[in-house]
Parts: C-alpha cells; structure tokens; sequence
C-alpha cells in the first residue's frame, strides 16, 4: 500500500530528473494502488465530516 508521501515523492523524483517516460511507466504499475490511496483518504475525510 502506498501512502499519500511515498506517491508525492515518487512524482516529485521522476519529475526532478525530468523523465516523463518513466513517471507515465511507474504510474501504469501502481494505478489501482494510488486510486485506492486516494480513496481512502477521502473516506477519511468524509468520516470526519460526518464524525465517524
């Protein structure tokens, strides 16, 4: 499971050494990974919303 700092990273180091190529390949590997990071984290935030 990847966490919301490790994704940001990741893009962040891909795209310091400009390769563009490899961010789309790493992306293409970890899509279902990093959608269910993000979905977790807006069920989060919902659940504090709603004071879950």
């Amino acid at each position: 499971m990847m966490d919301r700092l490790s994704i940001i990273k990741t893009v962040r180091d891909y795209l310091m050494r400009n390769d563009i190529e490899g961010l789309r390949k790493w992306l293409d590997e970890v899509e279902a990974q990093v959608a269910n990071a993000i979905n977790q984290a807006r069920l989060r935030r919902l659940g504090r919303w709603l004071g879950w």
